[in-house]
């Protein structure tokens, strides 16, 4: 017997989507002879995990596992319930569905999202708040296995598979042989057996050019929205863009009078459910432009230089539908650092960005990028020409959560003159705008099944059984990175809501 861990460190480490495949094969196995005996397996990590010796022709293996024995990297292995010690058939598919996507990428799902804290109870409280709105990446693994991989490692056990069978049955029903991957350009383990595919594993993968392969076309679009009159609040925020964006953009001969250079991009930063995207939408509907909203998963590409390819082909749309305005969103997994490890597989990625930032307002493209960590972006990314402004979106404050609930209200029944917004703001203090927008629909659901107005009491209620969604904890960090971007640059406004 062999443990996986030593496998991966050694020699024999493969990146074999075949082998992946036959390991999470065995894993799926084992763990519903598991669960027919009402067993589970708290940490499950590759350490827990030991393949027989005859495993290529066998494929048995056998899971030893102890949900108190783990050091930090394992975080990434278990599933939002697991992390509350909460252990079922679904928190198992979930970690025995890390492990492929580690097999099939060389890297841990999320990774890096929260290394940037020290203690345990930190660590785990980043990795609830960052996996929920950060898109999984798929750029590594094949893309006939991207459904398999996004339902087993679903952030809401509900939409996770309820049944190690069930995951089992998706994978049996793909061909190894049909999936292609960028990581089998290397030789297979001399422990594997022979495959009649084998001789086209060592052929260099196409790009994604060489492919001839119609590339993707980016849809840019005008919005239907009101605009700034959506939003609650930021009216700083709302101010400087429309004093340093909006007026060049509108008075084109006035800025060429004067020569005024337009802005090249914003990035907004802070704490989730903030309103970071929002803002940039209804920014575009404000605008009147063509815009776009990209997530890296948009630009993920299993060819060589395909996603390098896909970042151009967007900045080459937006120049054509020029003026336009490219909202990019979770940016930090776009261009992360290149001097960390989460940027050395992506650096020609990010080289490609620096390119095509460079002075694009003078194509009469404006980005605006949104982040919860400005810390991962790489640093070249942030200069003048490229972003020439940082901006940080805090937690609303008392009167922004006022507007919010009145938003929220808007178009349900109830007795404004019955409702008491100070109050409720005042209670929803730390809040963020996701937050209140589940606090309003709560309240709505329960009077629904009541038939009635949704009343003042409805909405308390609904308040003290909502947790907020960014814990004091994440509050005192996200202050400490403000002012850690603030350091040594001038000139980037802290957004106070009015």
């Amino acid at each position: 017997m062999k443990r996986l861990d030593e496998i991966l460190r050694s020699a024999e480490k493969t990146k074999n989507t075949a082998w992946a495949m036959a390991v999470y094969g065995a894993l799926l196995n084992e763990l519903r002879r598991m669960h027919s005996e009402g067993k589970h397996a708290p940490g499950l990590v590759p350490e827990a995990v030991e393949l027989a010796d005859d495993f290529p022709t066998s494929g048995q293996l056998c899971i030893h596992t102890d949900a108190d024995n783990h050091v930090d990297r394992d975080l990434y292995f278990l599933s939002p319930e697991a992390l509350n010690k909460q252990y079922d058939a679904r928190s198992d598919i979930f970690a025995a569905t890390a492990i492929f996507y580690l097999l099939l990428s060389g890297k841990l799902p999320w990774e890096g999202c929260c290394d940037c804290v020290s203690s345990l109870r930190q660590k785990m409280i980043m990795l609830k708040l960052q996996r929920k709105p950060a898109a999984l990446d798929l750029q590594l693994i094949p893309d006939v296995l991207h459904p398999i991989v996004q339902k087993g490692l679903a952030i809401d056990s509900s939409e996770r598979y309820d049944t190690a069978e069930s995951a089992m049955k998706d994978l049996e029903s793909i061909d190894p042989a049909r999936v292609v991957s960028a990581a089998e350009h290397e030789s297979p383990s001399a422990a594997e057996p022979e495959s009649p595919h084998q001789d086209n594993k060592h052929q260099p993968m196409p790009s994604y050019s060489e492919r001839g392969e119609e590339k993707s076309t980016f849809v840019f679009q005008k919005g239907s929205g009101d605009g700034f009159k959506d939003i609650a609040g930021m009216n700083e925020l709302k101010h400087i863009l429309s004093d340093d964006v909006l007026f060049v953009m509108r008075n084109q001969e006035l800025a060429q009078r004067y020569r005024i250079d337009p802005l090249n991009g914003i990035l907004l930063y802070g704490p989730p459910g903030c309103g970071k995207t929002y803002l940039a939408e209804k920014f575009a509907e404000e605008a009147g432009t063509n815009y776009i909203l990209v997530k890296a998963s948009d630009l993920g590409s299993t060819y060589i230089h395909g996603t390098q390819e896909r970042i151009a082909q967007l900045f080459k749309q937006a120049k054509k539908h020029a003026p336009a305005v490219i909202c990019l969103d979770e940016f930090d997994a776009m261009v992360p650092d290149r001097s960390s490890r989460a940027g050395e597989h992506t650096a020609n990625e990010v080289n490609e960005f620096l390119s095509c930032l460079n002075n694009c307002s003078h194509d009469g493209i404006f980005v605006i990028a949104m982040t919860n960590r400005p810390d991962k972006v790489d640093p070249a990314v942030l200069r003048s020409g490229r972003f020439d402004k940082m901006i940080y979106v805090p937690l609303p404050d008392k009167d922004t959560r006022k507007q919010i609930f009145s938003i929220h209200m808007q178009g349900r029944p109830y007795d404004a003159n019955a409702l008491d917004m100070d109050k409720l703001s005042d209670l929803s203090d730390g809040y963020v705008s996701s937050d209140i927008s589940l606090i309003v629909n709560n309240a709505a659901r329960k009077a629904a099944r009541a038939n009635q107005l949704i009343t003042e009491e409805l909405l308390e209620e609904s308040i003290h059984h909502t947790e907020p969604s960014v814990k004091a904890d994440m509050v005192r960090y996200y202050n400490q990175i403000h002012l850690q971007m603030e350091r040594g640059r001038d000139a980037r406004p802290v957004i106070g809501f009015c």
